[in-house]
């Protein structure tokens, strides 16, 4: 999990990492990038990481390359231990962040999962990002089923699905330019098939392929939200793309009352 403060409306974690963040700070282009081995396998044979990384947090080694990142736009992480999740430990942030594979890697998760849904129900923001799809349960609060799909072509065109949605509005304003740039892929492991709780953001494809919708989902959960996504955030941080540090915050920056924000925007454009 992950923590970080500006002036600090917002308090943020990341599943072996958590941040804290002003809500109206937006991101501004030119990042620097930063240097890293950009595979989750070449992490895994280097003896050097596993020496800094305890076995249970070891899949989150590229989520602290991201950390790393966010601290260019504000964040001050701290790491919050798995094992130490419970009823009232997440409480103080409004956003939690899960690591790439987090679910695949963390054995316990599966019995901390009570307390990051109970924190979403009270008005939290959870966001969890990709996890292969071979026998896994992300825990979702609404049926979700995560597939093999991917975007490998980082220049495909990417549709907005809903252009009045809040994440792709506050704070920073959201359009295709900010998917220029981008490194790799788009993202891989997109759910192929979810229930209607969630609203599917973006869309993409690869050349001659069908359109992934799921690369982004957003489901209103109590008070709070949920978010699953499968794009490539941990490539696309460390390399300074400032479309993906936009819309990263953007999803941190979720409001509570996400349903109402949605109707003005409605408002607004009509």
């Amino acid at each position: 999990l992950l923590s970080s403060s500006l002036v600090s409306d917002i308090d943020i974690s990341f599943i072996s990492t958590a941040f804290r963040k002003s809500l109206g700070v937006t991101v501004k282009p030119n990042l620097k990038p930063i240097k890293y081995s950009n595979t989750f396998q070449s992490f895994t044979r280097h003896n050097k990481y596993k020496r800094e990384f305890q076995p249970n947090s070891f899949d989150l080694v590229i989520s602290d390359e991201a950390h790393r990142s966010l601290r260019q736009i504000g964040y001050q992480v701290e790491e919050i231990i798995p094992s130490e999740i419970n009823e009232v430990s997440l409480e103080k942030y409004d956003a939690i962040v899960l690591g790439i594979r987090a679910y695949n890697k963390i054995n316990e998760l599966k019995f901390k999962q009570k307390y990051l849904l109970e924190y979403v129900e009270k008005g939290g923001n959870l966001i969890v990002q990709y996890n292969t799809n071979r026998g896994v349960d992300v825990g979702a609060p609404f049926s979700l089923k995560l597939s093999s799909d991917r975007v490998t072509d980082e220049f495909s065109e990417v549709v907005l699905l809903d252009e009045t949605h809040p994440i792709l509005n506050f704070p920073n304003k959201i359009t295709q330019e900010d998917f220029k740039g981008w490194i790799q892929e788009r993202g891989l492991y997109f759910p192929n098939s979810w229930s209607q709780e969630y609203k599917a953001i973006l869309s993409m494809k690869d050349k001659g392929e069908s359109s992934k919708d799921g690369s982004l989902l957003v489901a209103k959960y109590g008070k709070g939200n949920y978010v699953y996504t499968g794009l490539s955030f941990f490539r696309e941080l460390p390399a300074g793309v400032s479309g993906a540090y936009k819309l990263f915050t953007n999803m941190l920056s979720l409001p509570k009352n996400l349903e109402e924000k949605i109707e003005e925007k409605i408002e607004e454009k009509n």
